[in-house]
């Protein structure tokens, strides 16, 4: 064997995994937040260049400024940045994954693409808060795309809760099922890791705590409108929704026992242990409903396991892993208080961003394990043959540095091995929500969250909903709102 090849052949892999892992995007995230909270306008450059979403990070980059966008109040351009993510995303959607998990067991070569080399793909959660965010964006700009846009949404919701459910049962089910012996041994052997299972303890916990990825908050904006609409039966539904989803939410409460009052929905208000309250509004006034985002969810995090086992063709095989989690919980949420002519309230939390990221990691996980596994376990066994490969090497000295390269090139692996710790890092880590009425005409609301306050003014419409749309994040409060629109049906 000539040592040039050898050479090669040995040094592709790690070169491979090297330009692979240089991710730099939690960076250019963590710069964009910092001069939000100094006051300093975002990197100009970003805010102007064109995003290819075919690229590895593309989608990603879109869906940052999309969101960047709508946090410095620049809706049509925030608006462009969705059509482009979501056209993309559809794309993805309709054309089978690259690395589609059962598959995967049963192709050698998908294993030994990085995940990082991949093109970013939105998870079920975070597709549900694209179009959330994107319905507040068209309120102002185009309301007569409000109706799809609900439609999509209410259609991902379900989706999520007829085939997403026990996400991870049917993952390890998968895994026992398969025929790839080292597939099935490789999950077993590392969940039962005592450091995996330190590592991951609290994600497992925040997982089995919720039942599925669905949104209350995205619930709640759905009720909102439909009853805007004069869909009461549909409204009731999404805010029962919503309720079970957030039991303690006193908001998401009042409104299950006035519509259901309304409708007569006695026994479904008893399973919530509420009784009817009255549906109507005070003579002369409008409804107000304030959803509130609040802080940046966390970013993933990695841990490396110690060498483990695996038994394999050539015998044991030592494979070492870096696998992605999320640290534990750092902030709780905190309410914003709301002064208005004749009162004030404070919002309720609607959903915890952070844990439904949470639960969308841990539901893909043993997918996670089981692909770096493989693929640890495909470099580890080429590693080994390239090993009785050296012995061929007639020359003393290259047959040395050769066995000497192949240990090097394994430390190398396992130092700069990362998981793929991509994710949208500008949605909120809180949402929330407030409901109250007020007397038609411009009205001032006075709004005020840790250390920032503010004051704006709402339209109320006589018999009307207007939606206030409020975001915070360090150094920075935005506000935006719009009256619902009329009933489109007769």
């Amino acid at each position: 064997m000539r040592f040039s090849s050898f050479l090669l052949s040995a040094l592709f892999p790690a070169l491979l995994l090297l330009v692979s892992s240089c991710i730099t995007h939690p960076k250019r995230i963590s710069r964009l937040k910092n001069d939000l909270a100094v006051g300093r306008q975002p990197d100009p450059a970003f805010l102007q260049e064109p995003i290819d979403p075919e690229s590895r990070n593309g989608l990603l980059l879109l869906l940052e400024r999309f969101r960047l966008q709508q946090l410095l109040g620049n809706l049509s351009g925030s608006s462009a940045d969705f059509l482009a993510a979501h056209d993309f995303d559809r794309k993805q959607e309709t054309e089978k994954p690259l690395l589609a998990f059962s598959d995967l067991l049963h192709q050698a070569g998908a294993i030994l693409i990085n995940d990082q080399s991949l093109p970013y793909r939105l998870n079920n959660f975070e597709r549900i808060m694209l179009y959330q965010l994107q319905i507040f964006n068209s309120m102002i700009e185009k309301p007569e795309n409000l109706t799809p846009l609900i439609n999509n949404l209410t259609a991902y919701l379900q989706r999520i809760r007829e085939q997403h459910a026990d996400a991870f049962r049917k993952a390890e089910e998968t895994l026992q099922s398969s025929s790839n012996k080292e597939a099935n041994a490789s999950w077993k052997l590392i969940s039962e890791n005592p450091e995996f299972q330190s590592r991951t303890a609290e994600n497992l916990q925040v997982a089995q705590t919720l039942r599925t990825l669905e949104n209350a908050y995205a619930y709640y904006l759905c009720g909102v409108f439909f009853e805007s609409q004069g869909k009461s039966g549909d409204a009731f539904l999404a805010y029962q929704a919503a309720l079970r989803l957030q039991p303690a939410n006193q908001i998401f409460q009042r409104d299950v026992a006035r519509l259901g009052g309304l409708l007569n929905k006695t026994a479904e208000l008893q399973q919530f242990g509420l009784a009817p309250l009255p549906a109507q509004l005070p003579e002369g006034h409008g409804e107000v409903v304030l959803f509130f985002e609040e802080d940046y969810i966390p970013a993933k995090q990695s841990f490396k396991l110690p060498p483990i086992p695996i038994p394999t063709g050539y015998g044991l095989l030592l494979i070492n892993l870096a696998l992605p989690f999320y640290g534990s919980s750092q902030s709780l949420p905190s309410q914003a208080q709301i002064s208005f002519p004749g009162g004030n309230i404070k919002t309720e939390l609607a959903a915890d961003l952070r844990n439904l990221a949470v639960k969308a990691l841990a539901d893909q996980m043993p997918e996670i394990v089981t692909r770096m596994a493989i693929r640890a376990i495909a470099r580890a066994s080429a590693n080994y043959a390239m090993l009785k490969s050296a012995r061929d090497i007639s020359d003393p000295g290259q047959r040395e540095a050769a066995v000497l390269l192949l240990h090097l090139q394994q430390i190398f692996l396992h130092v700069i091995e990362e998981p793929d710790l991509r994710s949208w890092l500008l949605l909120p880590n809180f949402t929330q929500v407030a409901r109250f009425s007020l007397p038609e005409g411009i009205q001032q609301i006075h709004f005020q969250h840790k250390g920032l306050q503010q004051n704006f003014t709402v339209n109320v419409i006589n018999g009307r909903t207007t939606v206030a749309h409020c975001m915070a994040v360090p150094g920075r409060l935005t506000f935006s709102s719009a009256v619902l629109p009329s009933p489109s049906w007769k």
